[in-house]
């Protein structure tokens, strides 16, 4: 009966996963590379009608299916959609919208907004845009734009982001308006803010309240009516739960299976011995105190010298386990755990065949799941030199913390606790992330919160992960380098 029920969570794990794949699949709509007409702009094009065209201005680093249900409303209204990455000279633009016997709609996302602007300038020959979440320090001072504008937002942006949308519609405007951090509607003239309240999908950006108040604009001041969103977010995150929940099934399932047909006695469980239960369980509860202690000491260094390319949210929760890690590492090296005896193990791994290709499946399942969940946009990975430094520092701490979290995992195992009290030694030293996650909203607005719980996420999956390698491997070294290498890339390369 086990055996039975074990196969078929790995059927449901495999479901999940492939349900997932088939809806990311499903939501993409059928985009052709080509050129602007009669330019010789590279672009995507979605051919949907010629009702009217929107041109779409969003650079590399955002996410194509971001763009995705934008693209399918505008299809199902019987418009096309043009979606242009190279974004410095939009003078094809203007060409192309000079000539178009149809109206032509401009959407821009983040840095694109600036060359947008100057597009726009002195020109009617767009009828309607839409600015979304702008980025940067332009200053759009002596522009004379003759065509309706919409700056757009949500409330779960970070504050300078609210701000900065107030400061340019009352830099075009002429308005003094202030941002309060709620949803509001602000216009004057051919210029509209509008800021729309937080949601649990707003911080992909296109959550329906967006879609329908980007619609609501352009019927507004275009007379184009675009398609309903229909069930896209809802869709995408079912594709998002799926695929996180079938890859932590999986991890779950696959531990479980190694942990009864490969667990040798002989690896790195006995150099140490539990000679006290209570006393180290008390210690494990307490763990997190001075892990904190510690994390004050790197915490204080980079406030006063700070490292380009690192962010305050994943600089934090790297810094944190790397230091509970390093709590538990120095005490068994010293012989100061209480409750336990012997030494620090570095023993090397000699797996055979059959443990390293098991090994290297399991890591190469995990990395293309997560590469499936970054092009379903529910990430976006974006490398870069100057961040370097950042993913070296965070590939360490967490290497750190996972090696304190696998011999944590093997003196829990001699314990045999019951399930209940394991669960809660296990998951007391990780409080400290609910803090994080809930400060990081007045700091950082719900983006940082979500930002703190794909970071749990990530961790949950990396550690499975180390788990599982440990029982292949029969070492702790390499499935910590392994893990450091995941969460390293994770914190200091991926964002929102």
């Amino acid at each position: 009966m086990q055996k039975t029920v074990r196969n078929a969570l790995l059927l449901l794990a495999g479901a999940c996963l492939a349900v997932s794949v088939g809806l990311g699949i499903f939501l993409r709509p059928p985009l052709k590379s080509g050129v602007l007409p009669g330019t010789e702009t590279p672009v995507l094009t979605c051919d949907g009608g010629s009702d009217y065209t929107l041109v779409i201005l969003a650079d590399e680093s955002v996410p194509l299916n971001r763009l995705d249900p934008l693209v399918r409303m505008t299809r199902k209204s019987g418009g096309t959609s043009h979606i242009l990455r190279q974004t410095d000279d939009l003078e094809p633009v203007r060409k192309f919208a000079d000539r178009s016997e149809s109206a032509t709609l401009l959407f821009t996302y983040g840095k694109s907004w600036e060359n947008a602007l100057g597009l726009l300038d002195s020109s009617d020959s767009i009828a309607s845009t839409v600015i979304l979440s702008p980025s940067g320090d332009y200053d759009p001072e002596g522009l004379s734009i003759q065509s309706p504008v919409m700056l757009l937002g949500t409330s779960s942006d970070q504050a300078p982001t609210s701000q900065r949308l107030a400061e340019i519609y009352n830099r075009l405007s002429g308005e003094k308006i202030a941002p309060n951090g709620l949803s509001y509607t602000s216009q004057s003239g051919n210029y509209r803010l509008r800021v729309i309240s937080a949601s649990l999908d707003a911080y992909q950006t296109f959550s329906d309240d967006t879609l329908q108040a980007v619609s609501d604009w352009y019927e507004d001041s275009a007379g184009v009516r675009m398609g309903d969103p229909g069930a896209g977010s809802l869709l995408r995150l079912a594709s998002w739960a799926l695929g996180i929940g079938g890859l932590l099934l999986l991890l779950v399932m696959l531990d479980r299976l190694l942990s009864e047909e490969m667990l040798d006695v002989g690896y790195s469980l006995l150099a140490l011995q539990v000679t006290s239960p209570v006393r180290y369980s008390v210690l494990k509860a307490l763990s997190c105190l001075p892990a904190l202690a510690l994390l004050l000491i790197p915490a204080l260094i980079f406030l006063f010298i700070p490292l380009p390319g690192l962010a305050p949210i994943p600089a934090l929760f790297c810094g944190y386990f790397g230091c509970l890690g390093l709590f538990s590492l120095l005490l068994i090296r010293l012989g100061k755990m209480p409750g336990v005896t012997g030494s620090l193990s570095f023993s090397a791994a000699n797996p055979n065949l059959r443990r390293v290709l098991t090994g290297l499946g399991s890591f190469a399942a995990v990395l293309l799941i997560s590469m499936m969940l970054h092009f379903s946009g529910l990430y976006t990975l974006r490398f870069s030199l100057d961040r370097l430094p950042a993913f070296l520092l965070c590939g360490i701490a967490a290497a750190l913390g996972t090696a304190g979290w696998l011999y944590d995992a093997m003196l829990l195992d001699q314990c045999k606790f019951p399930l209940p009290l394991r669960l809660c030694l296990e998951l007391l030293p990780f409080l400290p992330y609910a803090g994080l996650a809930f400060l990081a909203i007045p700091a950082f607005g719900f983006t940082g919160f979500y930002t703190v719980i794909l970071l749990i996420g990530a961790l949950a999956v990396d550690l499975l992960l180390a788990r599982l390698l440990r029982l292949i491997l029969g070492t702790v070294w390499i499935p910590s380098a392994v893990s450091g290498l995941l969460l390293g890339i994770f914190a200091a390369f991926a964002a929102l």
